[in-house]
């Protein structure tokens, strides 16, 4: 969980593969019997959070960051 009601899913792109590159699909679950997916990053090899200012950092092979 990373605020009120937001929630973190990690996908490997490819599953006998490393951990990085990945996809972070960023969840509403504030009705968890119903999900929406908000945004989805793919790519993303860096991944950091603040949770004092509800903030998350993605970096991404190609030097995307931010959310």
């Amino acid at each position: 969980m990373i605020g009120n009601g937001l929630a973190l899913a990690e996908t490997l792109n490819e599953p006998s593969a490393p951990a990085v590159p990945r996809t972070i699909n960023v969840l509403d679950i504030s009705h968890p019997e119903h999900p929406q997916l908000i945004q989805s990053f793919t790519g993303v090899t860096a991944l950091a959070a603040s949770f004092d200012f509800n903030l998350l950092f993605l970096a991404t092979n190609e030097g995307d960051s931010g959310f």
